[in-house]
């Protein structure tokens, strides 16, 4: 009976431990507008960003409910008891403790411990470990 306790022990500290390794893990896919426009998301545990190839963020979602706060300039500050926070330029600096540094260019380079990288014509060629390959007109042709 004291082994069969141990091992039930043994098997949730395994459980929890592979969940959260699952959560922290991003998703990065595309989507597209009618007129073509592409932007590249990426998803976290409680936010996702959507950035055009270029690397300027062009959207951001909260992945929770609650009470929506704004700070001084009417910016989402808060949803529900994930924090945003911005840099001096207005750029997204952090979310729910994930930060985000940027370039001199001014594209973004990290969130949280994902880097993302650049080709040699200023796209976005690796995010993590997820690349992304353009077509010669310089369009997304494949995320892998």
């Amino acid at each position: 009976m004291k082994n069969y306790r141990l091992l039930t022990v043994l098997f949730i500290a395994l459980l929890m431990s592979v969940s959260s390794i699952v959560m922290a893990q991003q998703h990065v896919y595309t989507s597209a507008t009618p007129e073509g426009e592409v932007k590249i998301t990426v998803v976290e545990s409680s936010f996702q960003v959507s950035i055009v190839p270029e690397g300027n963020i062009v959207d951001f979602a909260i992945l929770t409910n609650g009470s929506v706060s704004y700070d001084f300039k009417g910016r989402v500050d808060q949803v529900g008891n994930v924090s945003i926070s911005y840099d001096v330029k207005g750029r997204i600096d952090d979310i729910d403790s994930e930060s985000f540094m940027y370039d001199i260019k001014g594209r973004l380079t990290q969130i949280g411990s994902t880097s993302i990288q650049y080709d040699a014509k200023g796209k976005i060629d690796q995010i993590g470990d997820v690349r992304i390959s353009y077509d010669v007109r310089g369009n997304i042709d494949e995320i892998e």
